[in-house]
């Protein structure tokens, strides 16, 4: 299943990539609507009564994103007019919008709560795997953006606290292969619960560094070099600085192939090394038994 395009950073404005050309009925999965998750649009009122659909009051945000997913995932087909403007989307400048002035914490509640809906929703595998970027990329992985360099360390140990169950139950090695080098690193030492190498990478790509590329095996491995990479003490395996074809193809002298079957036997290798989660310390170590 091909990736689909997502926006480089949605604070810049509306999402952008869905709007390509006017679809009759196209389907969550096949197109980037998961991107775009506000909800001014048109929907049936027979589909929403029929699935007894509401607005979830318990959120403070991101429960507009719970509601339009779940139309997309309970519907026949979504329709998407690109042809021409339907609303104007126009932002606040008072500062009071609750998605950009409130508590990092209901990030995270927005974040559990979409990935638990896709999770009961889509079945495990590829096409769940494809829905979780989105959560993933747009609400988890902004925790751990520049603003994590500014945080005390007692909101850092949360934050990471926090993500640590949604790490365990939805990232897996098929969320892992759709993101670009610096996304999968940074979530990766998350899930493994690596503060003490997360802030080196963070720092790196707030700083808007370009990291170095190294290609392998004829040009067909592509190996972007940001901190940590291939450092033992580290032990971050190959596989996460792995560029997939999408992002790859932007150097001169990669070939594609092989990107698939090389991160499964990488994960693979990783797993029978890494000890089980319960004998893991908060920095990332083998405890002693």
């Amino acid at each position: 299943m091909s990736t689909q395009p997502r926006p480089s950073n949605a604070r810049l404005g509306a999402p952008k990539s869905m709007w390509g050309r006017t679809l009759e009925r196209t389907d969550v999965f096949s197109s980037a609507i998961k991107f775009t998750l506000s909800a001014q649009k048109l929907f049936r009122r027979e589909l929403l009564t029929r699935h007894g659909m509401r607005f979830d009051e318990s959120l403070f945000t991101g429960e507009d994103a719970l509601f339009t997913m779940e139309a997309y995932l309970r519907a026949d087909g979504v329709s998407v007019i690109a042809d021409h403007t339907c609303y104007y989307l126009v932002g606040r400048t008072d500062g009071k919008h609750v998605t950009k002035s409130g508590d990092h914490t209901l990030r995270f509640d927005s974040a559990r709560a979409l990935m638990n809906l896709i999770a009961e929703l889509v079945p495990a595998g590829d096409r769940r795997d494809l829905l979780m970027v989105r959560p993933f990329v747009v609400t988890l992985l902004g925790q751990f953006g520049p603003k994590y360099l500014k945080d005390g360390e007692d909101v850092r140990r949360r934050k990471l606290e926090l993500a640590g169950p949604l790490m365990d139950a939805h990232w897996t090695e098929g969320v892992a292969r759709h993101l670009k080098v610096h996304e999968r690193l940074r979530l990766h030492l998350v899930a493994e619960r690596r503060p003490d190498l997360l802030a080196d990478v963070v720092a790196f790509v707030a700083a808007k560094k370009r990291a170095a590329a190294l290609l392998e095996k004829k040009g067909r491995r592509l190996y972007l070099a940001y901190p940590h990479f291939r450092d033992r003490r580290a032990g971050i395996p190959d596989a996460v600085y792995l560029a997939a074809p999408r992002e790859a193809r932007a150097y001169p002298g990669y070939r594609e192939g092989g990107f698939d079957s090389f991160v499964r036997r990488a994960a693979r290798r990783a797993r029978r090394l890494l000890p089980p989660k319960d004998d893991v310390t908060p920095g990332g170590t083998a405890a002693a038994a």
